[in-house]
């Protein structure tokens, strides 16, 4: 019986015990990685260490986002409590966790019982005349501010991707922890490759323009330059341009009476404060408001609070490393039945119900608005079923 509930009590704590054994090999072994694939001797080992010097807090900051994010005792508790949304009452809820504090324990003791030549080699080469005591003081307050960071980028994630509660599966979840540490493992070779092209092969290629390129073969070139920047510019006004007219066309058409539009081409990149414009069917007026996605590969959800929440986020063969959320304000007083019009419209539409993300359908009602795409208003105002908005 004793063998039993000793087992029972292994196969509880064993989760925590590899979580941390994850943080400290993850922590000591990359920063080690990068040291020894450089020789010493080498012109540009300077050069070499400050980048990465430079790169260290992302990976850490990557790093302890994901760890943070499996780390099932303070995400339980998270989703419990679920404190207000701000900066602040998320620290509190941080502050108030044991296991917060001893993460950071764990992370403060791997750089104390080990030589800082181990732990961050690169560190050690450009500042290890300073003396470890000092170093140490000032690297530990900055861990301490990326751990925070990290946990509260992971905070936002449980708070915002409600659909995904378990946090992918086991195999999505190991394929992103292996993508992530080879990313941030192959700085050397890339950084290697860079400094390659640009010693040997940049010189030539500027020395062949200069001898070779016209005037105007340089104009062509930097106008197919400009072209390439400007595509989503020119298909988000284009979208824009295209919807009003055949919004105007079909109030024409079915002798509705539509308002001026209030800031047409500027609210499709950004949002604008007020109403766009009004329709007056034969029946009922309605408050237009129309809001663009920046991107069409970019997720949009509507909270009916109004708000739009965009999840950014950076993959690599179907496993997401990175991801965060930006929102933005669509509120706006009327006494009139409020029309949100999205256009363009991205790829993925959803809106939160009952503390979910959910995809919604042309004329579903968030908040106080109804919401649709161009294309179902401007077929709604054909076929007289505006009346039914309401």
């Amino acid at each position: 019986m004793k063998f039993f509930q000793i087992l029972q009590k292994i196969k509880q704590y064993l989760p925590y015990f590899l979580w941390y054994v994850g943080l400290w090999l993850g922590l000591y072994f990359v920063p080690q990685f990068w040291f020894a694939r450089m020789d010493y001797d080498h012109f540009f080992f300077q050069t070499y260490s400050y980048i990465s010097v430079c790169v260290l807090p992302l990976f850490y900051h990557s790093f302890l986002r994901y760890m943070a994010i499996y780390h099932k005792p303070i995400r339980e508790k998270f989703l419990q409590k679920m404190p207000e949304r701000s900066i602040g009452n998320h620290l509190k809820f941080l502050f108030g966790q044991l296991h917060f504090w001893l993460g950071y324990a764990a992370i403060a003791f791997l750089f104390c019982a080990y030589p800082l030549t181990e732990t961050t080699p690169t560190v050690a080469f450009l500042f290890g005349t300073f003396g470890k005591i000092n170093v140490l003081l000032v690297y530990l307050v900055l861990m301490f501010a990326i751990y925070a960071w990290a946990n509260l980028s992971a905070i936002r994630l449980w708070r915002d991707d409600n659909e995904k509660r378990d946090y992918m599966g086991k195999k999505e979840k190991r394929n992103a922890l292996i993508i992530l540490i080879a990313v941030y493992a192959a700085t050397p070779f890339a950084f290697l490759l860079i400094w390659d092209i640009v010693t040997r092969y940049i010189p030539l290629i500027y020395q062949i323009a200069y001898m070779y390129a016209t005037p105007l073969f340089i104009v062509v070139v930097l106008f197919f330059i400009l072209l390439i920047i400007s595509v989503n510019f020119l298909r988000v006004m284009f979208a824009r341009k295209k919807c009003l007219k055949q919004i105007q066309k079909s109030c024409r058409e079915m002798g509705f009476e539509m308002t001026e539009v209030q800031h047409p081409y500027l609210s499709a990149f950004r949002v604008c404060k007020g109403e766009s414009f009004q329709i007056t069917t034969h029946k009922k007026a309605y408050s237009c408001k129309l809001v663009g996605a920046p991107k069409r590969f970019l997720p949009m959800a509507i909270h009916p609070s109004g708000a739009l929440h965009f999840v950014h986020s950076f993959s690599m063969f179907k496993a997401t490393l990175y991801s965060y959320t930006t929102v933005k304000d669509i509120s706006y007083d009327s006494e009139l039945p409020k029309i949100l019009i999205v256009n363009p419209a991205p790829i993925k539409l959803s809106c939160y119900f009952r503390n979910k993300i959910a995809e919604i359908d042309n004329g579903a009602l968030v908040g106080e608005y109804k919401i649709y795409t161009a294309t179902a208003f401007i077929r709604a105002i054909e076929t007289d079923t505006v009346e039914r908005l309401g």
